[in-house]
């Protein structure tokens, strides 16, 4: 016999534990490693609960929140008081819309711990989700005693007291949610959109600024910014936001027609329709884009193309407003066949528009007082600014 051998036996080879491994990879990120090993697991071991339970975890993580039901509703009939597998079910079911199942699932975590605060907090979001402010609130403060610290806690109690109408407390909570973290960037989106729709835009406006100092690419940042300049009519501000949003992600429509606003504000008519029919581009059946640009078109003196934004509108979205307007319109061309059709189509629309038509004096000297009577089937009155010579 040989004493050295060609082909050498192997030495006994120590067993894989996929188990720990899949941990390692899920805590590293590697999600699609980590769930091949939970999965090599459990074909060793198939009622290896804490396989089942990560694998649910990590097919939350990757979004398949049907299959993480599935795998957790596994781990739970193995152990039925695997906490934290009733947790992460419970957010699975949130994912899926599954508000009520979700609530289910917490209030069984909870019967295991009353004292856990992630659940707590979870359960608090969920019945927030299906409009039980008031219990919402409730859970929300118990968790936010449970664990001061958690920014999350004050966002959301926040929300649910705007939704309540309660929006000054909303403020102080949010503001508290930004004491435990200046760059809570979510959290300051919100706080600075609530104080701009309480009409405190020199704040909101400071606020935008400190969110985007902290991230000069926010989207939202720079949106609310754009609008908050916009109201205190510091238009190159307001441009400067929008088209920084629109450099950001050309195809958001309120970036588009904020810039049309800002730039009609500055008097530059043509970049600002230019910028309109981009939003209307990308946006065609909003018809309020429409009619700023309708309005833009009158102002700029092109009657013709007003009136084809108008008539598209009245085609989708007829409203007596935009009749009367066209019928003005017209007027300036002396088309009084025209003038009579659109005051027609707006006193079907809204019968209560006759005494404003009768004051109207641009359609009384084209029409005359007797021509607009037969029309509306009314007796119009002459106003002190008004005289039978001008109709005449």
């Amino acid at each position: 016999m040989r004493s050295d051998p060609l082909f050498q036996m192997p030495e006994e080879s120590v067993p894989i534990d996929f188990l720990e491994r899949g941990i390692a990879l899920a805590e590293a990120g590697d999600l699609n490693a980590a769930l091949e090993d939970f999965n090599l697991e459990l074909s060793k071991n198939p009622r290896n609960v804490l396989a089942f339970y990560n694998k649910g975890l990590v097919l939350l993580m990757l979004g398949h929140y049907r299959d993480a039901v599935a795998s957790l509703t596994l781990a739970l009939e193995i152990d039925a008081d695997l906490r934290q597998a009733w947790v992460a079910k419970g957010l699975s079911h949130a994912r899926l819309g599954e508000r009520a199942e979700s609530i289910k699932c917490y209030d069984r975590a909870l019967s295991i711990n009353t004292y856990d605060p992630e659940t707590v907090y979870l359960k608090g979001l969920a019945l927030y989700s299906v409009g039980r402010f008031r219990e919402s609130l409730d859970l929300l403060h118990r968790a936010e005693e449970l664990s001061p610290k958690d920014r999350r806690i004050s966002h959301a109690r926040g929300l649910v007291l705007l939704a309540m109408g309660k929006p000054d407390e909303a403020l102080t909570a949010l503001h508290n949610c930004l004491i435990i973290d200046p760059n809570y960037l979510e959290a300051r989106l919100a706080y600075a959109v609530l104080l701009s729709r309480m009409g405190r835009e020199l704040e909101a406006l400071d606020e935008y600024d400190k969110l985007l100092d902290s991230s000069p690419d926010h989207l939202g940042g720079l949106l609310g910014k754009g609008g908050s300049a916009l109201r205190l009519g510091l238009f190159q501000e307001a441009l400067d936001s929008f088209q920084a949003a629109i450099r950001l992600k050309d195809k958001e429509v309120s970036a588009w027609l904020g810039a049309g606003r800002a730039l009609e504000e500055l008097g530059l008519f043509e970049e600002a329709l230019s910028s309109y029919s981009k939003a209307l581009e990308l946006e065609p059946e909003d018809q309020d884009i429409r009619l700023r640009r309708a309005n833009l078109y009158e102002e700029m003196g092109n009657r013709a193309a007003s009136l084809e934004d108008l008539n598209l509108i009245i085609k989708s979205q007829p409203t007596a407003q935009v009749c009367l307007k066209m019928a003005r319109l017209y007027a300036g061309s002396n088309d009084k066949a025209a003038v009579l059709d659109c005051v027609g189509k707006a006193l079907k629309l809204d019968p209560g528009l006759a005494g404003l038509i009768a004051e109207d004096e641009i359609l009384l000297v084209l029409l005359g007082k007797e021509a607009l009577e037969k029309k509306m089937s009314v007796s119009i009155p002459f106003s002190q600014e008004t005289t039978k010579e001008e109709l005449n």
